[in-house]
This record gives structure tokens, C-alpha cells and sequence, in this order.
């Protein structure tokens, strides 16, 4: 869990994802921040603690408009390829093993050419 002033307090959280793991369908993103293609979404909550969630999340190829509010994430990819493209800045590359910290108040596009999965952990900002 983060707090304020940079100071950190760690929590041992354990992710595990079974490479035998069956993605169930999925849900397409909403219509309205759909820019391209049909992209479908799944999510694997397995930490909810407090201001804490932690899990998995998948998403099938497409492009797509996001923010994030009242909450920081920190994710690694496991597989797939794309970008995220805060407005106004530059495609962060998405590839296996890269880790993106997404803070409170981005905003920005999502674009997906081959299936990504990725670890995430989101905590509460106040």
C-alpha cells in the first residue's frame, strides 16, 4: 500500500496466474470510448483489501479511450503488444515484462494490436 510523503509500506500480495487459466468471453468496452475494432475485456480480481485490489486483466485487440480517477495502478504486462498514450505525451510500448504506473487523473488512449494480459495492482488516492 502507498502512503503520503513517499513513504512506502510494504504488504507481501502473491499474483499467481495459471498458464492453463480459461479467459471466460469477456465484455466489450463501452461503444462511447471505443475508437477502433471490437475490443473485449476480462478482469481476475484476487486481492480486495481495503484500499487494495489485485488481480488480472485482459483485453483483445482494438483501440480505445481511458482514465483513471480516485485510484493509482501499477501493472506488468505478461503478453501481448500495444501501446498507452497519456493525452498529450508520448505511446509507452507495451511488450511481456513491461511495468507502467498509471496515477490518478490520466487519461488517454489504449491501443491493442495482439491480445494484452497483464498483473495489476490498483490502490485507493486520496
Amino acid at each position: 500500500m502507498w502512503e503520503r510523503g513517499g513513504a512506502v509500506m510494504v504488504e507481501t500480495l502473491s499474483l499467481s496466474l495459471n498458464e492453463n487459466v480459461e479467459w471466460t468471453g469477456g465484455d466489450p468496452v463501452p461503444a462511447e470510448r471505443v475508437i477502433d475494432g471490437e475490443p473485449l475485456f476480462s478482469t481476475i480480481r484476487t486481492v480486495e483489501q481495503g484500499a487494495v485490489t489485485a488481480g488480472f486483466w485482459r483485453c483483445t485487440p482494438g483501440r480505445f479511450q481511458a482514465s483513471r480517477t480516485g485510484s493509482d495502478e501499477v501493472f506488468t504486462v505478461i503478453r501481448g503488444a500495444g501501446r498507452v498514450i497519456a493525452d498529450g505525451s508520448d505511446a509507452v510500448q507495451l511488450a511481456p515484462g513491461v511495468v507502467v504506473v498509471i496515477r490518478s487523473g490520466w487519461s488517454g488512449v489504449w491501443e491493442i494490436d495482439e491480445t494484452i494480459e497483464k498483473a495489476f495492482i490498483i490502490t485507493a488516492s486520496s
